[in-house]
């Protein structure tokens, strides 16, 4: 393994925007645990990982819970024996309902996959994102500002990953911490 080349974990990396940029950080020839509730999508990326010059490491956990994450980050170490760069990727928009409708068990999943996990992850991974120096790029959205209609579960969440994100890059002056919204278009739209 080149031990220059930077190791990542990227969560939700079997496919969109995970797999993207899994895929971008494979062609810099980098190290990365691939992370998702599936492995078979996994497998694939990994093989594409692979095939660009990249190391892949297939990690199906779930990280809506703090255990699992704490894992993924001793796996990747373990394997990888460093961690330059976590990439809060995973997410999910369900449910979609009304406040006056939710489903308690469904909304507090929702909180845990979009807020919780990146909180787990972040607070496993600091102690070695500090040591090289790295990055987390917090994947966020427009729903953090511009409420969604029966979306207040993903709002709500990514409203709050936003902060958590502001709040870390304030504690950890070493580590580059920030948020990326990826945006949205509506396809045939012309000025989207």
């Amino acid at each position: 393994m080149n031990t220059s080349a930077p190791v990542a974990v990227v969560t939700g990396a079997s496919r969109g925007i995970g797999a993207a940029v899994a895929l971008w950080l494979a062609r810099r020839g980098a190290a990365i645990a691939l992370v998702a509730r599936t492995e078979s999508g996994l497998a694939r990326v990994a093989d594409r990982v692979e095939m660009l010059g990249g190391r892949a490491l297939v990690i199906e956990a779930d990280i809506a819970e703090a255990r699992s994450c704490g894992q993924i980050i001793q796996t990747t170490l373990k394997n990888f024996k460093r961690l330059d760069v976590l990439v809060n990727n995973a997410g999910i928009f369900q449910p979609m309902a009304r406040v006056v409708d939710i489903d308690p068990k469904q909304y507090r999943y929702n909180i845990a996959v979009n807020l919780l996990g990146p909180v787990y992850l972040t607070a496993a991974a600091l102690p070695s994102l500090r040591k090289s120096g790295g990055r987390i790029i917090n994947v966020s959205s427009g729903a953090a500002v511009h409420p969604i209609f029966a979306g207040s579960a993903y709002c709500a969440s990514k409203a709050a990953l936003n902060q958590f994100t502001r709040v870390v890059a304030a504690e950890e002056p070493s580590v580059t911490v920030m948020p990326f919204d990826p945006g949205w278009s509506t396809p045939g739209c012309k000025t989207c």
